[in-house]
């Protein structure tokens, strides 16, 4: 099966951050925050049927919404940017962290 890899990457200033995926909470830590030096927060991983998933994530009072396609293992980074937004990349590949 499939396996789902969530790393939540710049722009977390410890605080609250929850993630559902397709429905379900997976994710929820009160004080996330990024380590500067590497660039990441947090991460998390869950074996999924394949097919299309929804990726629900809450942080800093707004929330995205997305579809990921699951085949083989997927890597999803989730940033928040400077204006507050939340985005995503997603790659076969992990991602590189120093």
């Amino acid at each position: 099966m499939p396996v789902l890899h969530v790393d939540l990457q710049e722009g977390f200033e410890a605080e609250p951050v929850v993630v559902s995926v397709n429905g379900q909470e997976v994710f929820r830590k009160t004080a996330v925050n990024t380590r500067t030096q590497i660039g990441l927060a947090d991460s998390f991983e869950l074996t999924l049927p394949q097919g299309d998933t929804s990726v629900h994530v809450s942080a800093r009072g707004t929330t995205a919404r997305f579809i990921v396609p699951l085949q083989d293992t997927t890597y999803v980074g989730v940033s928040i940017t400077p204006d507050g937004e939340i985005v995503h990349q997603v790659s076969r590949r992990a991602f590189g962290y120093l």
